[in-house]
């Protein structure tokens, strides 16, 4: 039987029909992205736009039905919407926005090294004074009571030897309040008193300026107000004993101007005011006046 050629068969391509329900949605969009007039209005009239991420490549489908590719790793936004960058993510130190506790404070400088110099030591020294005074001198030295907590009391104590605390004592009594007057002790053993003075030696004074009279032939005897007898005691009785203080503390004078401070005067200024005069009748050293002034309280 003859053979017959195959004829073959050629498809047409199939015209892509558009359904109805499309073409109204095109038709429907139209007008709408006609008729906006603002970018923002056309915005949200344009179709959304869809973004797949497949394999580290990011897809882009815009309105028009193209699609975008881009390589850039999605970034991640404070909103929660996940994007890749490259970038490492910041940190921000406030508000809590996953940042840690401040850094602590720098640690306080390092405290200075002492001093390798010396203070000045505020003692006084004591004059010198020979174990043993010229012939038929006395010694003289001051004798100070503890006042704690308010000033040390003073006095004079004119004695035989450094080995007994009999002699005769010379110190200005009393207070700021009723003042003071001039009171001689005759013949007094504090060894045997139940208050005991500190004696600091002053000077070995010349026989001199001393008699008999003054031992009240070796009986203890109280004067107050004092009767110098002796020159010493004269020459220490020049110095008026302090007046009466009104106030404990310093007082202005308001007549003056400008106003000037009164000096408060007690026993140890009485002192002080005694030695300046022994000094001047040569019965005293300068050095020993210095003494006094620099032991003051």
């Amino acid at each position: 039987m003859p053979t017959r050629n195959a004829t073959p068969v050629v498809q047409r391509p199939q015209s892509v029909k558009t359904s109805g329900t499309a073409k109204a949605t095109a038709n429907a969009r139209a007008p709408a992205l006609a008729n906006a007039s603002t970018p923002a209005a056309r915005s949200a009239a344009a179709p959304p736009v869809r973004a797949a991420v497949a394999g580290g490549v990011r897809k882009t489908t815009t309105g028009s039905g193209n699609t975008s590719r881009s390589s850039s790793p999605p970034k991640t936004t404070g909103s929660g919407n996940t994007s890749r960058s490259s970038s490492p993510p910041k940190t921000t130190g406030g508000g809590g926005g996953g940042g840690g506790p401040p850094p602590p404070p720098p640690p306080p400088p390092p405290a200075p090294a002492p001093s390798s110099v010396p203070r000045a030591s505020t003692a006084v020294s004591a004059p010198a004074v020979a174990p043993v005074g010229p012939a038929g001198s006395l010694l003289v030295s001051l004798a100070i009571f503890n006042g704690h907590p308010f000033k040390d009391h003073w006095g004079f104590l004119v004695r035989k030897s450094k080995n007994t605390q009999e002699g005769i004592f010379l110190h200005a009594v009393g207070d700021v309040k009723n003042g003071f007057k001039l009171e001689i002790k005759r013949n007094v053993d504090f060894e045997e008193t139940s208050r005991k003075p500190q004696l600091i030696n002053l000077q070995w004074v010349d026989a001199r300026h001393f008699n008999e009279t003054m031992w009240n032939n070796r009986t203890y005897k109280v004067e107050k107000p004092g009767h110098p007898i002796c020159p010493f005691e004269v020459s220490a009785a020049k110095a008026p004993v302090p007046a009466r203080t009104l106030n404990a503390v310093d007082d202005m004078v308001p007549s003056s101007n400008p106003p000037r401070r009164l000096t408060q005067r007690n026993c140890q200024t009485w002192i002080i005011e005694a030695g300046e005069k022994l000094v001047d009748d040569d019965m005293f050293t300068q050095a020993v006046l210095n003494y006094l002034k620099a032991k003051k309280q």
